[in-house]
């Protein structure tokens, strides 16, 4: 039998439409059952499984209804919803699908009873545009996994390709597997990281997860969904259809009490990244994905999330323990893990591109020469920051070892890539400077502030900060060059001073000026050129 696990939180129409879909095409001959979850609607998009027909496949028992009061997320929905399942192959998938290929059902049956694997993935297809992961494995941009990605490795569909996660639109998993993994983690809030993390856990306990492109749902994408209609809200009631005793039982997994609710969506993203870190991340990973939160979170949130795992911990520990996974256990499996899908895994470079800062120059230009210029998961303006980025930190450690030609050819192929990121700018023109090429040094700062005056009607006239679009880039982590507008003009009113064009010098000290009126330090400087002036007139 094949068990399926939907999910859903206010879909409107779609779920009907999904399991109308899912029980039009050919059934598999060891039987087919539904467990559906409701997890706290207040749009009555389960009502219709109150009524005929849908109520007495209730009661004949293949059909299942549980309703939540309020919303558990995703992960901890799907384990519910797997508690009572009896089929030797559970599918997850969401509430927004339909079913093109009429013998599906047919096919996964037959994928697991050849044993080609123990999780299979397929191709959730966008039913507006066609568009299709086929020739792309998915996988996680960073430690946090809270982004996402396809990286395109072939031009055709993946047909039986061993993978290193499997997406949660629509997969199915052993049964027998599912247990042994204690199922999706009950200490996962709202959305996110439920799929990445129950492939990963089976990577380490040495099961098998796959992809097969050939096989095809398509899949209705949230930005895709049509303005909500005014209909009547209700308020939720939990209730539950009964549950086979001869199913998956709760006890395959502990109950897990939180220490801080989320104030928000992206307080709960991050307490999902905390828990899964600590989960199947050695201490060193963690501290890495640590760094990386610290830049987008900020340290208090940081602070308040240490201190709810801290609180969480004995839980945590509970359950790697009972998966069999101590810190050696843990840490031995992710290094495999690593090892054997590092070519699949655009963390572990963006995670090496910011742990080689703490490393000596030397090292540290050796390490980043190691690292690919283009990443192959990533694709657009994203690409061009990450090249971007390698090429700037190449650029900076060759700068703290006076290597000027080496600091100059990196940062002109940043450049050439864009023009005017100004961290970029400022380091090229110190290393042009240092080198004596005074004519390339005044070409680079005049462009400069160029790039400088053309954003101020935008954004104000500075000092330049992380915020400003010259300045920002995603690979490095809100690090930026403080008031890198004011080192430009300084530089441009040294240059003329030293050439005796005192007047081009003061324009500059002027600028500088307009941000910080009153600057005793930038007065006595205007002093000093006109002073200049007047002993030579003399």
């Amino acid at each position: 039998m094949i068990s399926v696990v939907i999910g859903c939180l206010n879909e409107g129409d779609q779920l009907k439409i999904t399991l109308e879909g899912a029980l039009a095409i050919e059934r598999p001959q060891s039987g087919l059952e539904f467990s559906i979850v409701d997890d706290g609607s207040t749009d009555l998009c389960t009502a219709f499984l109150d009524e005929e027909p849908w109520s007495e496949y209730r009661r004949e028992g293949w059909l299942r209804l549980r309703r939540h009061a309020t919303p558990e997320g995703i992960s901890r929905g799907r384990f519910f919803g797997a508690l009572g399942c009896r089929g030797d192959v559970l599918v997850f998938m969401d509430a927004h699908l339909c079913f093109p290929q009429k013998d599906l059902w047919l096919q996964v049956e037959q994928h697991f009873a050849d044993d080609r694997s123990d999780l299979l993935a397929l191709d959730c297809r966008d039913r507006n545009t066609g568009a299709s992961s086929a020739g792309s494995i998915y996988t996680s941009k960073r430690l946090d996994h809270q982004a996402t990605v396809w990286m395109s490795v072939k031009q055709e569909p993946l047909v039986n390709v061993p993978v290193p996660f499997i997406n949660g639109g629509f997969f199915a998993i052993r049964r027998s597997v599912y247990e042994q993994l204690g199922g999706f983690p009950l200490f996962f809030q709202g959305w996110g990281h439920e799929d990445r993390y129950l492939s990963m856990l089976a990577g380490y306990r040495g099961y098998r997860c796959m992809v097969n492109q050939e096989l095809i749902v398509d899949h209705l994408y949230k930005a895709a969904f049509p303005e909500p209609r005014p209909e009547p809200q209700v308020t939720p009631e939990a209730s539950c259809d009964p549950t086979p005793q001869d199913g998956i039982p709760p006890s395959i997994q502990a109950p897990f009490t939180f220490a801080l609710q989320p104030e928000d969506r992206f307080q709960q993203l991050l307490m999902n990244s905390l828990r899964y870190s600590a989960a199947l991340y050695s201490e060193t990973v963690q501290q890495s994905m640590l760094d990386q939160l610290r830049a987008d979170h900020g340290e208090e949130r940081i602070a308040q999330g240490l201190a709810a795992i801290a609180a969480e911990q004995p839980q945590l520990s509970a359950y790697r323990q009972a998966l069999g996974l101590d810190d050696a256990n843990r840490d031995r499996a992710m290094e495999a893990f690593f090892d054997r899908w590092q070519p699949y895994l655009p963390m572990l470079v963006e995670a090496e591109l910011q742990q080689i800062r703490s490393l000596p120059p030397a090292e540290a230009l050796a390490r980043i020469q190691a690292l690919p210029r283009q990443l192959g998961s990533v694709h657009g303006s994203e690409a061009e920051q990450y090249a971007i980025a390698r090429l700037y930190l190449e650029a900076s450690f060759a700068h703290a070892l006076a290597d000027w030609p080496h600091v100059i050819t990196c940062l002109s192929d940043a450049l050439s890539i864009d023009p005017d990121y100004m961290p970029a700018l400022r380091m090229l023109t110190i290393a042009l400077r240092s080198a004596g090429r005074n004519k390339a040094y005044r070409l680079w700062l005049e462009h400069a502030n160029a790039v400088i005056e053309r954003h101020q009607p935008s954004f104000g006239p500075g000092p330049i900060g992380a915020w400003h679009p010259a300045s920002n880039n995603i690979y490095m982590r809100n690090m930026y060059w403080l008031e890198v507008d004011r080192s430009i003009w300084r530089d441009l009113a040294e240059l003329h001073a030293a050439e005796g064009q005192r007047d081009e010098a003061a324009r500059w000290i002027g600028k500088l000026l307009l941000q910080t009126p009153g600057d005793p330090e930038l007065l006595q400087r205007l002093t000093e050129l006109y002073s200049d002036t007047t002993r030579s007139a003399s």
